[in-house]
């Protein structure tokens, strides 16, 4: 997706929501029990922001996209921490109302796992979080980024947008990995992971 125009990557982005969708959908499904049921719904929600994320930056509304992309990195997290690391009183505690342990354990937790071993998340987290979490609570970076020439008006390169996708894109396939992987669809899980390759090998930026 490097170097690419805004639209080509909605169009992209579109598309490859719309086939995993089908896939997802079409052939998966999961037993009603906590430790499946938990960390399918956040992969689930990783999805719908995905989507989302493409409506806002169509309509060119950058801001509650780069609002929306933290949510979307942690609820990932949560889920995949979810399924891989957590223990049942871990999972019991959090349907009580708890939240899990903050979200810089949970990156370690996971990256002591295989598919997460090559350390991506905690370079996402260290080197973007601050930013993500600053466009939550309305910090510096959000203002400046409203304004442009003495206007207040967006203000992005289309390299910053693609960096968005990029990252929206890798983790809504994390998801659907971790999804297939939960029901058990080996295959699904490969071609997946191959898709997630291809697009990190084809378009990642610097992160």
């Amino acid at each position: 997706m490097s170097g690419q125009s805004i639209v080509e990557l909605i169009k992209i982005s579109k598309a490859l929501h719309h086939q995993i969708g089908e896939k997802i959908t079409d052939i998966l499904s999961f037993s009603n029990e906590d430790k499946i049921l938990i960390p399918a719904t956040c992969f689930d929600i990783v999805r719908e922001y995905q989507a989302a994320v493409i409506i806002l930056i169509e309509q060119n509304l950058y801001h509650s996209a780069y609002v929306l992309t933290r949510s979307t990195f942690e609820t990932f997290i949560r889920g995949a921490w979810f399924k891989n690391c957590a223990y049942a009183e871990q999972i019991d505690n959090f349907k009580q109302g708890n939240n899990p342990p903050p979200i810089h354990t949970l990156i370690a937790n996971l990256e002591e796992t295989a598919l997460y071993a090559d350390k991506i998340l905690s370079t996402i987290h260290t080197k973007h979080w601050g930013m993500l979490c600053g466009f939550t609570h309305a910090g510096y970076e959000h203002i400046a980024s409203k304004h442009k020439e003495g206007e207040i008006q967006a203000n992005y390169s289309e390299e910053e947008i693609n960096h968005l996708f990029y990252l929206i894109n890798t983790l809504a396939l994390f998801a659907s990995i971790e999804m297939a992987s939960l029901a058990k669809h080996k295959q699904l899980e490969k071609e997946l992971y191959l898709k997630l390759k291809n697009i990190v090998a084809a378009s990642r930026p610097k992160i």
